[in-house]
This record gives structure tokens, sequence and C-alpha cells, in this order.
């Protein structure tokens, strides 16, 4: 039985990894990992709902007391949200289905381009590996991680196809695409790599490359525009500014200062699976000893790939570190790797190898797919808000970084820690700024002398305007 040679194979193995996704594709984002990068893009896309879809001032709602606009990726996912929204209402969860639906085809696109400039055995298993590594559980969720890469690739393969027919369609598709995939995440740009098998493949007319190169870089300007001007200035202005990388210094300190959890991103965190860190090992002994034997093409390709993803890594620095999908545009790299070493062996190795490092990668994932009973509370929160704190007022919770109960009360203000939680003059002092309530999860095990306004097991809200005297009737016990 030829296992791995039916015509529609990636079409196949992409609509059941859909299908296995959306097991609890409508959950709010209450699981435990990710919530809080989650709520930040559900935010802009609920603002955008309320407030107009403004791309160029995208707002998030721990504003602080005051407007919100922040500078970040280039809001298109958000955008697709609110799009969805305007015709079925705000809810928790479309940006989960716009995601899962782009990532399919970004891996269909992704075995497309690896057929291409390799073979369809290894475009095969690298489509496997990819499929159930940590693309498995960032393909259901609101970030624009792989989001961003499909589209990239997407657009990759559209330039590939206008390198070998020429058409103005495929070379429009090609601007497009990328253009959109890297504003929506700059890293997406790695995966550009790909391009350099094509572009220096002596079969390919020079006049179609020369269209390539260009229109590439035209594709890179707007990306460069918004992430190092126009976010710069929103910054400036407003005081908002989420991750823009480190310095090549500082990133070099956070990795050698943490070498454990810098391999460990390589060894577990990418594919969730040792088995899946061992074939892609091997295929990248295999394919260093064939380095010098292969046609230029193919060097220039390993070195771009080396460059750009070494490059990507230093800017990362800590947050390559500290977060797991930091790992995602070198992901589509390593699964080729294990393709080329899986691809060596007799079939029945192939395949038991292949289905073990597969199982592994989803049985260590498939918590992503459900939500603990422990976090649903969580979810009465607006509706609690909506009885006692009026619609513009602005709030305090004790979030400890963490925005995900401030966009679940669906208001407005500040997040902030346990610590800074049982001061009573912090407290006064945000007052001082604007602050109307506070609300309280109790875990934190906080207690007021002053009286809430609501009290149950799990949030006390205390209306700040009662008390005048910056809080002194209050003190934390």
């Amino acid at each position: 039985m030829k296992v791995f040679s039916s015509r529609y194979f990636a079409i196949y193995i992409v609509l059941l990894l859909f299908l296995v996704q959306s097991i609890g594709l409508t959950n709010p984002p209450l699981e435990i990992e990710h919530n809080w990068r989650q709520v930040t893009g559900l935010m802009v896309s609920r603002n955008f709902l309320e407030q107009g879809p403004d791309l160029f001032y995208p707002k998030v709602d721990d504003n602080q007391g005051g407007s919100g606009i922040i500078g970040m990726e280039f809001p298109l996912m958000n955008y697709l949200y609110y799009l969805v929204a305007s015709v079925f209402g705000y809810s928790h969860w479309y940006g989960r289905i716009i995601n899962a639906v782009v990532t399919c085809f970004g891996l269909l696109a992704f075995f497309h381009i690896a057929k291409s400039l390799f073979n369809e055995k290894i475009a095969q298993i690298a489509l496997l590996m990819i499929s159930c590594s940590i693309w498995f559980a960032f393909g259901r969720k609101m970030m624009p991680d792989t989001f961003a890469l499909s589209l990239t690739m997407i657009g990759i393969w559209s330039g590939i196809r206008f390198l070998k027919d020429g058409k103005p369609l495929q070379i429009a598709l090609y601007f497009i695409f990328l253009a959109l995939g890297i504003l929506s995440k700059i890293p997406a740009a790695v995966v550009g790599a790909f391009l350099f098998i094509p572009l220096f493949d002596k079969s390919i007319s020079q006049q179609r490359k020369w269209t390539l190169a260009i229109v590439g870089a035209l594709a890179l300007a707007p990306a460069v525009w918004w992430y190092f001007v126009w976010n710069s200035h929103l910054s400036e202005k407003f005081g908002y500014w989420y991750n823009s990388g480190q310095s090549f210094s500082d990133g070099m300190r956070a990795i050698t200062s943490h070498p454990l959890s810098f391999f460990n991103r390589f060894i577990f965190s990418g594919f969730k699976s040792y088995i899946a860190f061992t074939v892609c090992l091997t295929g990248t002994v295999l394919a260093f000893r064939q380095f010098f034997k292969s046609k230029r093409k193919y060097q220039l390709f390993a070195l771009a790939t080396a460059i750009l993803s070494l490059l990507y890594i230093i800017r990362s620095g800590h947050f390559f570190i500290h977060h797991d999908y930091y790992m995602l545009p070198l992901l589509p790299f390593l699964a080729l790797l294990g393709g080329f070493a899986v691809a060596t062996l007799n079939k029945k190795w192939m395949v038991a190898i292949v289905l073990a490092g597969m199982f592994e990668g989803l049985a260590n994932q498939q918590h992503e797919l459900f939500i603990k009973e422990s976090e649903k509370y969580k979810m009465t929160l607006e509706g609690i808000a909506d009885i006692h704190i009026p619609k513009d007022a602005l709030i305090v919770i004790n979030g400890n970084g963490n925005p995900q109960q401030l966009y679940l009360a669906h208001r407005k203000g500040w997040n902030i820690s346990n610590e800074e939680a049982q001061s009573v003059d912090f407290i006064s002092s945000l007052k001082a700024k604007g602050a109307d309530y506070l609300i309280l999860n109790r875990s934190s095990k906080i207690e007021f002398a002053i009286d809430p306004v609501y009290s149950d097991d799990h949030y006390q809200i205390f209306d700040l305007r009662k008390f005048k005297n910056n809080l002194s009737r209050g003190s934390n016990v």
C-alpha cells in the first residue's frame, strides 16, 4: 500500500488537522497558556467593533485611564474579526476559526513549497511533522503568529508559481500575501529564505527572477514603515509599546545567561516531541554532510536560513527564551530537516517513526482543546460588572500583568498586581487618576476594612467614588 503517495494526501492531512482543532474551537480564552496574548488581540477587535475600525490606531482595554492606543502588529487579523462580528455579533471565538482556516491554507502552501523545491516524500513527512508541532495549538488561538506565517507562505508559493508560469495574477498574489503576512507579524519574513532556491536556479529566466526580487522588496516596505516608523510614533505619542525585540547585545546576553532554556526551545518546545527532535537532529547531521555536495542554490538556501534564523533568535532574545511560540518561524525549516532524515528510511520505519512523533506531539498538546473547570468562573465577571459598574466607568483589577479579567469584565482601566492591590496608598493614587471601581479576585486573599458593593466566592467590587480622603477608612488586613 502506497501510504505516502495519494494525490490528495496534503488535503486529507490538513482537513483531519482542522477537525481535531475544532474540538473546543468555540471556547472563550480561558486556557492556561497564552490567554493573555489572545485577549490582547480580542480587546483590539472588540474596540474596532464598538469604536470604529481604525487600523492605524488599535486600542486595548488596559488603558490606565488614557486612550489605550498601542503600537502592535498590523491588526489585519483583528480587522477580519471585526468584519465577522459586524455580521454575526461579537463572540470570543471568531479569532480561532479565522486563524485555523488561514493556517490550513498556509500548511497546504508549505507542502507545495517543499514538494516543488525538494521532493514529494520529504514534503509529505515535513507536513505531518509541522501539523503536530505547536502549529497545532497556536493555529487555533487568537494570535497572529501562524496566521502571519501562513499568509507569507501562500505568497512564497505564488512567487514560485510565477517563476514557473510567469502569470501576472501569480506575481500579484505574491506581493499581496507576502506584504500582508510580514505586516501581520514581522518574524514571518524568516520563511522568505525559501526563495533563495528558485532565485538561484539557472533554469529560470533572469527577468522573472528580477521581477520576483523587486516585487518582494516592495512587499517588505509596508512592514518596515509600520514597525520602525509608525509604531515608534504611536509609542512616543501614547506611551504604549509592545515587544519590538531587543538589541543584539541584550539578545545575546539573554540567550547566553539561560542556555538550558534556549536549548529546550529546540529539544521540546517546538514539536512537543522528543522523537521529532531526534529526527530533526538526525536530519541536521545528514543535511550538513550533504552541504558541500549540493548545488549552489541549496547551499545558499541553507546559509540564508541559518543567517535569518540566527538574526531572528538574537533579536528576540529574552522573548525567545520565555515564550515557546517564538519557535514558530523556525518550524518549517526544522520539519524539512525531519523529512530529509525520515525519507532515508524504509517505509515500515518511516511510518512508525512519523506516527510515534505525531502521537507524542498531539498528546502533549491535547490540554489546549479544553478549559479547566477552575477557570470558568471568570466568565461571570461581565454579568456581575453590568449590574454593579457603569459601562463607561474605569476599573482597577488585580490581574497580575495578565489583562484577561479586565477584558472579560468588558471595562477599561488598570491591571495591577496583588502587591499593588494591597497598598491603600497606591489604590488611592489610581482613584485620583480617575479610577471608579476596584475589582478584587479573591484568590489573592486580600481583604479590606471597607465594605464592598458586591462580594461572592471569587470577586469583590469596591466603589472607590464613595471614599473621599484617599480611602482613609480602609486598610489592608
